[in-house]
């Protein structure tokens, strides 16, 4: 310990920076010097861990959004949605996912920019649509960035039978830099060189990998906090069950109203043609129950409550 105290508060960072999250929360118990030194840089130190992780390890009712367009950039929004929601291994699949991301996304933008929430959800997807310089210059954009991003990452880091389209491009950095228009996507061409050599000194993107079956057993397994459309999950893919039994499932225990005011978490799409592609989920029937029967009963969950909900909370 005496070692310790003595070198450097820089070198004393960098061997936080190593270590996991729950392990600085232990060590800042220690001592005023070590508790001050991680609170100088506590956004950093917790900055490459899930928010809800770090809510619920600093049982702090204020959390972090993950996806709100003032608390994280766009590459990270996409790592966290990659980390709690797998990518699919069909591209097409993969695709829609990262529609929907896009979605989300631009509508916390929309939203943090005020005058652009009424418009968020009625515009049409077109990139060519004649509102959209009038909207946002994201809106569109989002989605096709993160597909783009994510199937770069699939073919340096992904497993062998993941579905690509045109690998070609992915193959080199002078393919990567060259096969798209990158200020169509409000980009300089000096972006693209740089993030093809993030992404191959090491995988930047997190999360596991499904297939479309996987998918929709997974989903099938989940249990939504919120009202959840899953035509989305379903259209196309199941045969001989009605939509009213698919629609049945999904089913759940409040509006996104309520579980934003309760969890402080994004919004979602809850209007327009991007309503109910995602929603919020939990792991357990007990943090479920626990939801329904505090807005029941109107009595508010404890702090260490939300805390542990907030831990079984992801989004599908």
């Amino acid at each position: 310990m005496t070692t310790f105290m003595g070198i450097p508060m820089e070198l004393k960072l960098e061997i936080f920076y190593q270590l996991p999250a729950r392990d600085v929360q232990r060590v800042r118990r220690v001592c005023k010097t070590i508790q001050k030194a991680i609170d100088s840089e506590k956004r950093k130190l917790l900055g490459n861990i899930c928010a809800r992780e770090a809510a619920r390890i600093a049982a702090d009712v204020k959390y972090l959004v993950d996806y709100d367009t003032k608390e994280v950039t766009f590459l990270e929004a996409l790592r966290r949605w990659c980390k709690h929601r797998p990518a699919s291994k069909e591209g097409i699949a993969r695709m829609h996912d990262r529609a929907d991301f896009g979605h989300i996304y631009h509508k916390n933008k929309a939203t943090e920019d005020g005058s652009l929430k009424a418009l968020a959800d009625r515009l049409s997807m077109h990139l060519n649509d004649p509102l959209l310089p009038q909207c946002h210059p994201l809106f569109g954009t989002c989605g096709g960035l993160a597909e783009i991003l994510t199937n770069l990452h699939a073919y340096l880091h992904g497993p062998f039978d993941v579905d690509l389209i045109d690998e070609w491009h992915f193959a080199s950095r002078e393919n990567f830099v060259q096969r798209w228009d990158w200020s169509s996507l409000c980009l300089s061409d000096d972006w693209a060189p740089e993030i093809y050599d993030m992404f191959a000194d090491g995988p930047v993107l997190e999360g596991e990998w499904r297939s479309q079956d996987e998918h929709i057993k997974a989903f099938e397994a989940c249990m939504p906090l919120t009202t959840l459309k899953t035509h989305q999950f379903y259209y196309g893919r199941w045969k001989g069950e009605s939509y009213a039994n698919a629609r049945g499932r999904g089913r759940g225990v409040c509006d996104m109203s309520e579980v934003t005011s309760m969890f402080d978490v994004p919004i979602l799409p809850t209007e327009g043609h991007c309503a109910g592609i995602v929603a919020y989920c939990v792991k357990s029937k007990w943090a479920r129950d626990t939801v329904e029967k505090s807005l029941e009963t109107g009595q508010s969950l404890t702090l260490l409550g939300k805390a542990a909900i907030m831990d079984e909370m992801f989004l599908f």
